[in-house]
């Protein structure tokens, strides 16, 4: 029995499309299990995109493609545990963590707290967001504001648009008090009203973006004290 010619082109379209998708498929994430006991500290690299996910009810470790080009190195130094991820091509990079880990020391990406903490800090080089619930939120931007200044050029860093210009995003949780600290930096609130208290200390280029507010008065911007150190062991300023 012959089949007729757009049976068969169809039957071949399907073969061909089935074959693509096939080569196409990802390989498994490789999961790897990190014992946490006695550390308080992640420092977390990654030149793909990371999220960090605070989760005491879920087995702690990495998680990322299981490639070849996947090469990722991990330390303890003390009470710190030390990732650094490196990808040939794009790749996400998911540690999870127990809640006795509270002091975050990054290169950008996502932190999704999923029970609630007493204090979490987060420092971050270059774009990066929190989710979930804390008492004291401290959010501190690392990037150095004057990587482009000319040498020499008198008033280069004031000039300067370019360096610290990340963005920190609280995309939501119940928060009972944010600090953030950056020379340029945009805190952005997209639910600042689960945010009991805010305190901003930014520089004369960083500012406040709201999406959505029933009332702006806990909202305090400071300028005066923004921290520029890139010294992710220095004291954060007080008031």
């Amino acid at each position: 029995m012959k089949l007729a010619p757009w049976v068969a082109g169809s039957a071949l379209a399907v073969l061909v499309i089935t074959l693509a998708t096939a080569k196409a498929v990802s390989p498994p994430d490789k999961l790897v299990p990190i014992e946490f006991g006695g550390v308080d500290t992640l420092e977390a690299y990654s030149d793909g995109q990371l999220t960090v996910v605070i989760d005491s009810t879920k087995p702690a470790g990495l998680e990322y493609p299981d490639r070849e080009d996947s090469i990722v190195k991990v330390r303890r130094d003390g009470s710190r545990l030390i990732v650094d991820g490196k990808f040939a091509t794009y790749a996400q990079l998911t540690v999870t963590v127990p809640g006795t880990v509270h002091r975050f020391v990054v290169s950008g990406g996502i932190i999704s707290g999923r029970e609630k903490l007493a204090e979490a800090e987060v420092l971050s080089s270059q774009d990066f967001g929190w989710r979930g619930d804390v008492g004291r939120l401290l959010l501190r931007d690392t990037a150095d504001a004057s990587k482009h200044a000319h040498d020499g050029d008198k008033g280069a860093e004031d000039d300067c648009t370019c360096g610290s210009s990340n963005t920190i995003t609280v995309y939501g949780g119940q928060i009972g008090e944010l600090r953030a600290w950056s020379p340029h930096a945009t805190l952005s609130l997209p639910e600042s009203g689960t945010i009991g208290v805010v305190y901003a200390d930014l520089g004369p280029k960083g500012g406040v973006t709201v999406t959505s507010a029933r009332r702006f008065d806990q909202i305090h911007v400071v300028g005066a004290e923004a921290s520029t150190s890139t010294d992710p062991n220095a004291e954060l300023p007080t008031h």
